[in-house]
């Protein structure tokens, strides 16, 4: 699974629970600080923030200060990868998001 497959199965997700979701697709072309997660997801109070990855992907300089200014911040964020969706862990993220 790529990294658009992946977006497209976390974007269906969230729909199913009820979720907000807001996607980026290349930041680099938004006003703005570049690197910004590619996913925003509401649900509730609650708030996070995705990067979604390729199987081997990694981030870049940019979407490293944003992961970090949004730790210092508080904020929930994942590097989600294709494994991450195999494993579940993407979807347990979500429904804990929802509830």
């Amino acid at each position: 699974m790529d990294e658009r497959a992946l977006t497209g199965k976390v974007i269906r997700e969230c729909g199913r629970h009820g979720l907000l979701v807001h996607h980026c697709p290349d930041s680099r072309r938004c006003t703005g600080t570049p690197g910004l997660p590619d996913l925003i997801v509401l649900g509730g109070r609650e708030i996070l923030l995705a990067e979604l990855k390729g199987r081997d992907g990694e981030t870049s300089s940019v979407q490293d200060l944003w992961l970090y200014h949004l730790h210092q911040a508080g904020v929930p964020y994942y590097v989600w990868r294709p494994q991450d969706w195999e494993a579940g862990t993407i979807q347990e993220a979500l429904e804990k998001l929802a509830a």
